[in-house]
């Protein structure tokens, strides 16, 4: 079974996917939400829920999208599977680009397929959705090429490094009409977070003004964690990789900001 172009969009919502395009905001850009063919990119009121261990949704998914990943090089993948898995999608093949994401990425999922390139899950016409976790600075071309190939998009965050790719991908969006979205996971699949948002929609903390975050980022991954046990990556560290600290890790932030106190555009002025 299939799913419209329509159906998919409805499915990316309820799952809680349809985040916005944070790096706009964050390189002090007027224009926070991308529009999806003319739909806004921004979280329905609905479609935040708690977040939810896979296999314990409390209703029978509505959806059938076949979702392929491309890029693991971030283990917020796994997160991303599981929320559109929730959401009734099914995962069907994957590519990646270091071994040792790779062998995590077997072990964890050892019926999907494994692809050698690319281009195998792009071409796929049975594909319906691509994820990424790639290195931050190659989503934005992934997800053009994705999007031109007749497929929808979702990204780990940042979804794009510099204006250029920004520019790249709202044109390909307007020509394409295709889904892009961010996986902001701090905001979709963080309890406190998700909770939060229901006490701000329900007044009950009277109008935000102001948000701070103060959690640290650990350097060192724990030795639990699929991929774990060893220090970042090199291209954590490389600026043209991973974006700059406010296009990565500020990226939840400036989102949440404008998630909670209802605004649609901000500028940092400051850093």
């Amino acid at each position: 079974m299939t799913t419209s172009l329509t159906e998919r969009r409805k499915f990316l919502k309820q799952a809680g996917l349809m985040g916005s395009l944070g790096s706009a905001a964050i390189m002090g850009l007027p224009e926070r939400v991308m529009a999806f063919g003319g739909e806004s990119a921004r979280i329905a009121e609905d479609a935040v829920a708690p977040a939810q261990a896979p296999g314990q949704s409390e209703a029978a998914p509505k959806y059938h999208v076949k979702f392929a990943v491309c890029g693991m090089s971030h283990d917020h993948i796994n997160g991303m599977i599981g929320a559109v898995q929730r959401g009734g999608g099914e995962l069907v093949a994957a590519w990646g680009g270091e071994q040792d994401k790779l062998a995590a990425f077997r072990k964890r999922y050892p019926d999907v397929k494994i692809v050698a390139t690319q281009d195998e899950i792009l071409d796929d016409p049975s594909v319906q959705l691509v994820l990424t976790s790639q290195v931050a600075s190659e989503r934005a071309g992934i997800a053009v090429r994705a999007m031109k190939r007749g497929k929808d998009f979702l990204s780990d965050k940042p979804g794009l490094t510099t204006l250029e790719q920004l520019a790249e991908v709202r044109k390909t969006i307007a020509e394409t009409k295709r889904i892009y979205a961010i996986m902001y996971s701090e905001l979709l699949e963080v309890k406190a977070a998700v909770y939060a948002g229901e006490l701000v929609r329900q007044g009950a903390i009277g109008k935000v003004i102001q948000t701070i975050n103060i959690a640290p980022h650990q350097i060192f991954q724990r030795a639990g964690d699929e991929g774990g046990g060893g220090g970042r990556p090199d291209w954590f560290w490389n600026p043209d990789q991973y974006g700059g600290i406010l296009c990565d890790i500020g990226s939840h932030q400036v989102d949440q900001f404008l998630f909670y106190t209802g605004s649609t555009d901000a500028e940092v002025v400051e850093s």
